[in-house]
This record gives structure tokens, C-alpha cells and sequence, in this order.
């Protein structure tokens, strides 16, 4: 007999899910929107005794494992993925709400990164990235030098790397093959 070609074709945008136990009660769970064959959005949530203890979002373009990603995931509907964003903006916006009265920080030349604190929440973000700590957090790292700057700034930052995300995050209307485009228009023939 023949063993039949299961082998499937994924059209982009489609969304995997891995949730594993790490050490003891932390909980670590990725979901990523593909975007092409080595490109996505991948948010990351990780979980002590039921409580958020950070979250995760980045934008890759050049992410060699992904096929690999998508085999030890499994797939979800958006419906599951739209839960999840939700969930993450409730806790993004939760966190922005918090210090709003903490001070403002950015690092780096190159590849500036913003950074607000509290006794409670670590809140970072760049161009691509967005990432948050819960819990006791350690506040901003001595070797490195940080310039104090307007919270204006942080959060206006903020908005440019979420906004940049959101786009994504709407509904497809369209599918493809190759890769998806947010912003896509399909062409009527006539």
C-alpha cells in the first residue's frame, strides 16, 4: 500500500498555540500569528499560580525555526487567537493605566529602548517589541545608561509599537499563499 501525501498547504494568516509546565507552578504559553514561512507575530504569556507574570509580544521577520514552531504547536481558530490578543491588551493597558505616574527611561542609540517602572510592573518597549514584568521587579540595570525622558514620549512610543501589531491582528479577509498583507486589497476582474 501507499502511504497517502498528507502534506498540506498553510495559507497565511493562520495561528498555532504551545502551552507547557516549566519549573514547579510557571506556566509558559506562545501564540503565534504566521505571517509567511519565516515570519509572525509571537506573544508570550507566562503564568505563576494563575497570575500573569510576564508578557511577551515581538514582531520576527527572519525566524529560522518556525517551521519547527508550527509543527510542535497546535493549530487554533482566530476566534482563540482573538481571545488571546484581547486578554493581552486588557493587561497592556492595565499596566500603562499603573504608571502613568512613574518615571520614563530610554536606552540604547541604535535600537532605542523605552522602559517604565514601579515597585510592581517593568514595562519595555522598542520598535518591534513589547514586553512587561509582574511581580517584585529588580528596576533598571546600573551598567547600562538610561536618560531620563518624558512619559509623553514612552507612551507615544508605546502606541507606535502596538499600532504596528493591531494592524495585523484585525480579521483576514483575504488569505494567501505566500504571506499576508494587513492592508491587501483584492482586485476585482471586471
Amino acid at each position: 500500500m501507499q502511504r497517502p501525501d498528507l502534506e498540506h498547504n498553510n495559507y497565511y494568516p493562520y495561528y498555532t498555540q504551545t502551552s507547557n509546565r516549566k519549573i514547579g507552578s510557571l506556566y509558559k504559553v506562545v501564540t503565534i500569528m504566521h505571517l509567511s514561512e519565516k515570519s509572525g507575530i509571537v506573544i508570550s504569556r507566562y503564568y505563576r499560580n494563575r497570575k500573569t507574570t510576564e508578557i511577551y509580544l515581538e514582531m520576527i521577520n527572519n525566524m529560522h525555526n518556525m517551521p519547527e514552531l508550527r509543527r510542535e504547536s497546535k493549530q487554533i481558530c482566530y476566534t482563540d487567537f482573538a481571545t488571546e490578543v484581547e486578554t493581552v491588551y486588557d493587561l497592556l493597558s492595565s499596566a500603562a493605566k499603573t504608571l502613568l505616574t512613574a518615571k520614563a527611561y530610554k536606552t540604547g542609540y541604535w535600537e532605542t529602548t523605552y522602559l517604565k517602572y514601579n515597585r510592581s510592573i517593568h514595562f519595555e518597549c522598542d520598535r518591534e517589541s513589547i514586553n512587561i514584568l509582574f511581580g517584585k521587579t529588580k528596576g533598571i540595570d546600573k551598567a547600562e545608561e538610561y536618560q531620563e525622558i518624558d512619559s509623553g514620549q514612552f507612551y507615544k512610543k508605546l502606541n507606535e509599537s502596538w499600532n504596528a501589531l493591531i494592524e495585523y491582528f484585525k480579521c483576514p479577509k483575504y488569505i494567501r499563499k505566500t504571506a499576508y498583507e494587513p492592508n491587501y486589497k483584492q482586485i476585482s476582474k471586471g
